[in-house]
């Protein structure tokens, strides 16, 4: 089979949910994504934001919510908030204290912290502790695992959701994602063919919104194989991020979506239904499988195919 692999892009894209919230930080700057491939199969179920290797900066309630448990410990996620909502609950970790509306909120955490038998204690709380949205509820810092850093959970119903796919809280994001490469398996036989962003001439403006990527050369392969795509989003910063959602087309047709607004706890430890673990590099590049349960793809080899890859982040531009 001959595969003609010209065009493949990088949108942006966005998803909506009912209640408005605010960042619990600003600014928000994004340092890790959510459904990060991190090392042992795991994805990162929540949202990173730069505190810029400094503590103690206000954390603020991202919607009308009140503390329902408190968890305390010298690893993992450190001292960390559990927030409900009429719609979420949240977590804010990695805090350095709980220093905000309530001052018996930080004795709490001294308290328990002091008291606690191990290395870690959970306190689950009556309804006492209630915050407006904005009002602020801890200070940043690096307890638990980590540099100085806030890491920010939104949940219901036993899934974990990007927190950018939910309304209110966009971020300054102009640019889609960069594609860096192509990846072609048949059998256990691995391709790399890297590719280029298509200008029509030198002096042309790249159009960061959509930008276009090709594979040059027409590839032949055997079928059947497998694809998958290295990419990377910037998510308005210098970090390379993973993608929100990517697809892949045959000849105008759709064969394959994979969309990552929300992961079920259950499936925590399978990044693999995402990334290709081999060639993934936390922070580097996130390899992104085409395809579900080893479904490979396959075609008349006498025929010239047209693929054609759509990769899209969650800025809403």
């Amino acid at each position: 089979m001959i595969a003609n692999f010209l065009f493949l892009y990088s949108i942006s894209a966005f998803a909506l949910h009912c209640e408005t919230l605010i960042h619990p930080f600003s600014p928000a700057m994004v340092s890790g994504s959510f459904g990060e491939y991190r090392p042992g199969n795991r994805y990162h179920h929540g949202l990173d934001y730069k505190t810029y290797n400094r503590n103690g900066l206000p954390v603020f309630s991202p919607a009308d919510t009140y503390v329902s448990r408190i968890h305390v410990s010298d690893t993992g996620y450190g001292y960390a908030l559990y927030l409900s909502s009429n719609s979420y609950y949240f977590i804010l970790a990695h805090l350095n204290d709980f220093q905000g509306k309530y001052q018996d909120l930080e004795h709490l955490r001294y308290a328990v912290d002091k008291l606690k038998p191990g290395k870690t204690a959970s306190l689950t709380l009556p309804y006492r502790f209630s915050f407006k949205q904005g009002e602020q509820v801890a200070r940043t810092g690096e307890s638990g695992i980590g540099p100085p850093h806030l890491h920010f959970e939104a949940g219901k119903d036993g899934f974990f959701y990007d927190p950018l796919s939910l309304p209110g809280l966009k971020i300054d994001d102009d640019e889609a994602p960069e594609l860096l490469n192509l990846y072609i398996e048949e059998g256990s036989l691995h391709t790399i063919y890297q590719l280029s962003e298509i200008r029509t001439n030198e002096s042309d403006k790249i159009n960061l919104r959509k930008r276009t990527f090709e594979l040059k050369n027409v590839v032949n392969v055997s079928s059947p194989f497998l694809l998958s795509i290295g990419t990377f989003d910037r998510m308005g910063t210098k970090n390379r991020n993973s993608v929100f959602m990517y697809r892949l087309y045959e000849d105008d047709k759709m064969i394959y979506e994979h969309k990552l607004d929300k992961i079920h706890s259950s499936d925590l430890i399978r990044a693999f239904r995402t990334y290709h673990q081999a060639f993934s590099i936390m922070g580097r590049e996130y390899v992104c499988v085409l395809y579900s349960s080893e479904k490979k793809v396959m075609h008349d080899e006498k025929k010239v195919h047209n693929f054609r890859i759509e990769v899209y982040d969650a800025a809403g531009n």
